[in-house]
């Protein structure tokens, strides 16, 4: 990995790192929402998984493109991911991020009520050459 690649990564793990500590704990019950806790994945282990997969398009380095795409996914009852799908587009971004949230690891499943229920997740990845 050269100079400048590890520099974008270093920009980008810092950029996620706030992006998902302000916001990756937007989960909604698909089940019974009362007493409910939200899928988790370790803060460090979802951020590294990042750094490390992200792919900055060549084609948005080359047209200044960046910005935040917001990937909405579920986590099932086994911790697996599913119905991923972005809720806005961003040319060459969008595609990247469905990319590498199809390939998370798993996440400890959400509760409601005590039981293992399936939970929407709405993961924001903000892309950014600065």
């Amino acid at each position: 990995m050269g100079r400048e690649q590890r520099s974008i990564v270093r920009a980008l793990y810092i950029i996620i790192s706030i992006c998902c500590l302000q916001s990756f704990a937007k989960a909604q019950a698909i089940a019974d929402n009362t007493n409910y806790v939200q899928p988790y994945l370790n803060q460090d282990t979802l951020l590294g998984f990042l750094s490390s997969h992200i792919i900055y398009p060549q084609e948005a380095k080359t047209k200044n493109i960046g910005g935040t795409v917001k990937v909405q996914f579920i986590v099932e009852t086994d911790g697996s991911i599913s119905n991923i799908k972005a809720l806005n587009e961003i040319p060459y971004l969008t595609v990247e991020a469905l990319r590498v949230v199809a390939i998370l690891p798993r996440f400890n499943p959400g509760t409601s009520a005590g039981k293992v229920v399936r939970m929407m997740m709405v993961l924001p990845i903000n892309f950014s050459l600065e």
